[in-house]
């Protein structure tokens, strides 16, 4: 994992395993207050209007800048969750762009198409909404398979698959399009806000992650993004069914969303990864600094995330646990990813509290 090579040292490069690459464009620029409510409900209308004036040329212009931006801060693979499907008369314009750009750009690619339908939950699909729609499953399952075809020859990439959230999908659904296709990761934006929850028991008498737990058709490789307002039973329902959790700390952090209850998680045998989703920032690092920071405040110590032993490097931990959970869900386990320069080698220092140094001071 890390290594010297002369006076170098090296690290291997993570996965960002939920990102909306078209999103970058906007990073940074939705911190007015719009209205004495602002939340994550009126940050939509931001990306709204950036959807409603995005073409082939400016998606590609934009994906370009955040793939370089990956690949420069520590992370050699993205998974694209990937919903701005009607950019052109053609869904699968955008995603040739994707594979094309990262094949350039040199870094890994999991494309993840996921279906959205609906405008919230048994809502029709809005205006603003109609650049991400799929009329059924059946259409949608026939782009994905389209999709495999897309995969490039050369490079590290991938597909995946998944559902925008159960917002965006009827419950009814749900088990045809996770049934389709199990040997391709399975994504999906889970109890992310607390007005979600509620409106998901309102509708179906359950909250979303047990709800989708309930209904899933046993896809064994599921990756729930966000899942930060979920109950202790929920948290037991995720591991029993060996489901992964995609944490986007700056990004729940920067929407209000809260924060995933993680140590709990690892003490039941929980596996996570971690994602840059909005790019309010685009850095590994900071993402782990900050998870293991959100635990020590919530629990006033500094015990750990881990239920390490006394020989147990913390930070090592933490950034195997993430490597590994984040190469599930691009479905690249097994593979190694680009080297990244974690710095010259300090005489000073041993290899790994030169991994501590970055995510704690970089």
């Amino acid at each position: 994992m890390i290594k010297q090579v002369g006076n170098k040292v090296f690290c291997e490069s993570i996965v960002n395993a939920h990102s909306h690459g078209f999103q970058y464009a906007m990073a940074g620029l939705a911190e007015y207050s719009s209205n004495q409510s602002d939340s994550f409900w009126t940050w939509r209308d931001s990306m709204y209007r950036l959807v409603s004036e995005m073409n082939l040329d400016k998606f590609a212009e934009i994906n370009r800048k955040f793939l370089t931006k990956c690949l420069e801060s520590g992370y050699g693979h993205v998974v694209e969750f990937h919903y701005l499907h009607h950019v052109t008369n053609d869904p699968l314009d955008t995603v040739k762009c994707l594979y094309d750009l990262a094949s350039d750009v040199g870094i890994g690619m999991t494309v993840v198409p996921v279906f959205y339908h609906s405008g919230g939950f048994e809502q029709k699909i809005k205006e603003t909404q109609k650049r991400f729609y799929f009329e059924s499953p059946t259409k949608f399952l026939n782009h994905v398979e389209a999709c495999s075809h897309l995969i490039p020859k050369s490079g590290n990439h991938r597909l995946g698959y998944g559902v925008h959230s159960l917002r965006a999908c009827p419950i009814k659904w749900v088990k045809e399009i996770t049934s389709a296709f199990h040997h391709l990761p399975f994504h999906i934006h889970l109890s992310e806000q607390v007005a979600e929850v509620r409106e998901c028991v309102k509708h179906y008498g359950k909250p979303p992650t047990q709800l989708f737990l309930e209904e899933q058709g046993d896809h064994p490789n599921m990756h729930l993004v966000h899942a930060t307002n979920v109950s202790d039973e929920e948290l037991h329902m995720i591991v029993d069914q060996n489901a992964h959790v995609v944490i986007c700390p700056t990004t729940e952090a920067n929407l209000g969303d809260g924060y995933f209850p993680l140590r709990k998680f690892l003490r039941l045998g929980g596996k996570f990864s971690i994602g840059s989703d909005s790019h309010v920032t685009v850095n590994p690092w900071e993402e782990m600094r900050w998870l293991d920071y959100q635990d020590r405040l919530q629990h006033q110590d500094r015990l750990g995330l881990f239920d390490a032993k006394p020989e147990d490097y913390r930070p090592e931990l933490l950034y195997k646990a993430v490597l590994d959970g984040g190469k599930a869900a691009a479905g690249v386990a097994g593979s190694y990813l680009e080297d990244y320069f974690l710095g010259p080698m300090d005489s000073h220092s041993d290899l790994r509290e030169h991994l501590a140094k970055k995510i704690y001071v970089s």
